[in-house]
């Protein structure tokens, strides 16, 4: 049964109060208080950026050099229990706004008649 909401803040309210996002929430706050994780994800976060400016001016050589560091600052986080479970909660809020986003597109289609 679908809820009808009235505003925006009602759907804001409705969503930051699922299971999901508190727990998302508090083990993300959990993650950034720890200083070890916290600096292996800014170190995860900088080769990424790095990597995609590779990739977008094709130099090859750092590419495979930024992939390997992404790949093994990944691997260390992964390994960790905490942040392991921070990836699974974010890809849960991932796959829950991917449901709403679709539910509006359907919506406002329906409204467009398209």
């Amino acid at each position: 049964m679908v809820r009808k909401l009235n505003n925006l803040e009602e759907l804001k309210n409705l969503i930051c109060g699922q299971e999901e996002v508190i727990r998302f929430k508090r083990l993300e706050s959990k993650v950034m208080n720890n200083s070890y994780l916290k600096n292996k994800y800014d170190e995860l976060h900088d080769v990424s950026k790095k990597l995609t400016n590779a990739k977008y001016y094709n130099d090859f050589d750092n590419v495979i050099v930024y992939e390997k560091q992404y790949k093994a600052i990944y691997d260390e986080l992964n390994n960790d229990v905490l942040f392991s479970e921070y990836l699974d909660a974010l890809d849960e809020i991932k796959n829950m706004l991917n449901i709403i986003t679709s539910y509006f597109e359907e919506e406002f289609g329906k409204m467009l008649n398209l």
